[in-house]
């Protein structure tokens, strides 16, 4: 990375901050939704992939937050009673964790994202039949015109999505 200024929802290693990022959310949600769907890089992926696995675990039974999300190289996603309460990072795996995320996503990364591993994670720990993936050949970046196959490639994969949703 270079010297350059990098603005944050949360800082990972501070607890505090992570639930009072997650705690806006919500607020934010309840106050402005309800969402037809969810677009977020990054960190901001990230934070949108936890909530909608705190709402599945704290709501069960509850309509879901948003009808479908599209996650750009999203980092790993914690396990936030591990996190939160006990400060212990601990991913979440989707063979000891499952598919908590049962909502129409779709994962774009770069094959040269230094992130690309987490991002795949990521996108298991969603229903399989509901996720769609796309793999572009850029880094850790939102596909722009610049790179035409990059930016059609992910159009295609958030109409799929979308459709998924029926929105």
């Amino acid at each position: 990375m270079d010297n350059a200024t990098y603005y944050a929802y949360y800082v990972p290693e501070i607890r505090v901050t992570v639930r009072e990022a997650l705690d806006d959310l919500d607020a934010y949600i309840a106050e402005e939704g309800p969402f037809d769907g969810v677009l977020a890089f990054s960190q901001g992926a990230c934070l949108a992939a936890m909530h909608l696995v705190r709402h599945s675990v704290e709501h069960p039974s509850a309509t879901p937050s948003f009808r479908c999300a599209i996650f750009i190289a999203c980092p790993n996603v914690y396990d936030l009673s591990a996190f939160v309460e006990r400060g212990e990072f601990r991913c979440l795996n989707p063979k000891t964790d499952g598919h908590p995320i049962k909502i129409p996503t779709v994962h774009i990364w770069g094959e040269r994202d230094w992130l690309n591993e987490q991002s795949q994670g990521v996108s298991e720990l969603c229903e399989p039949s509901m996720a769609t993936v796309f793999v572009h050949d850029g880094s850790h970046e939102v596909p722009k015109s610049s790179g035409k196959s990059r930016l059609a490639g992910s159009v295609k994969a958030m109409r799929k999505g979308i459709t998924l949703a029926a929105l």
